[in-house]
């Protein structure tokens, strides 16, 4: 199953995404997931340049949510 509890196992969660989709999803009337489509991949970058021990878990994201081997 696929779940937010791949990012944050065992970190504070951080929901910053949502914030950043919810005024996109508003003004351009976006479907939730789209908006978070589009803002995911930098944000993955942020995280990934400031918080490096999260490569893992970005890992396990990928292979148990979105079918990468």
């Amino acid at each position: 199953p696929c779940s937010n509890l791949y990012f944050y196992e065992g970190v504070p969660q951080d929901w910053g995404t949502h914030w950043l989709e919810a005024p996109i999803t508003t003004i351009w009337r976006n479907v939730h997931g789209a908006s978070l489509a589009c803002i995911m991949p930098a944000w993955m970058e942020v995280v990934i340049k400031h918080r490096r021990n999260s490569i893992p878990q970005f890992c396990k994201f990928a292979v148990n949510c979105m079918g990468a081997k």
